[in-house]
């Protein structure tokens, strides 16, 4: 299993000789997606309507979408990148539970549900083609299930995160002078109510 460890972490902080590890690319996409999700809530229009709110969203989205074709991409040649896929593959075979969720993550038909992800990042973000619309619900089902994915990877790594996920009050930071007591308070229960989500994901993996 030090090979899959290996794949999980990135060996070296800094290095830029070496793909991202497996845990960053799945924490960074979790975090991005929260972040978004405690700022939707705040209910405050100047924010939600200005330059800023547009950036970060728009960035977020982007982000995210790379991030998860990442994970679960399969490339086109014999190269086999730092995956999600490549390393549920080393262990799919010794999970007896798995077998479903090994067909719904492998799968390349249009109901997968990582097609619209694809779809968006190869004809909006990739090659320009054309543009795309995707919703935040298409991202949630494709990064839920690569967390039930990682969850059973991280399992048999032998070496299970035990608190991965950020406080809210953690990412906060400066935005808290932009909104109010009560905002933030929103903000923090929708940061909370996804990482909640999150957690019940990775527990499907283990029923």
């Amino acid at each position: 299993m030090n090979e899959i460890l290996r794949n999980l972490a990135r060996l070296e902080e800094g290095s830029t000789d070496e793909p991202e590890g497996i845990d960053v690319l799945i924490l960074d996409a979790v975090h991005l997606r929260a972040f978004m999700c405690a700022l939707d809530v705040t209910g405050k229009s100047s924010f939600r309507n200005s330059f800023l709110h547009e950036a970060l969203n728009v960035g977020a989205t982007y982000s995210i979408v790379l991030k998860i074709m990442k994970l679960y991409d399969r490339p086109p040649d014999n190269h086999e990148p730092n995956t999600l896929r490549k390393l549920w593959n080393k262990v799919a075979g010794v999970d007896q539970e798995a077998v479903l969720i090994t067909k719904e993550f492998h799968t390349q038909t249009k109901n997968s549900v990582f097609q619209p992800l694809r779809i968006f990042r190869n004809k909006t973000l990739a090659h320009n083609e054309s543009e795309q619309c995707i919703t935040w619900e298409q991202i949630d089902k494709a990064l839920f299930l690569c967390m039930r994915v990682w969850h059973l990877v991280d399992k048999h790594s032998g070496s299970i995160m035990m608190y991965p996920f950020y406080d809210f009050e953690r990412v906060l930071g400066e935005f808290k002078c932009l909104f109010s007591g009560e905002q933030i308070s929103d903000a923090k229960n929708a940061w909370n109510e996804y990482i909640s989500r999150i957690k019940t994901a990775m527990n499907e993996s283990a029923r």
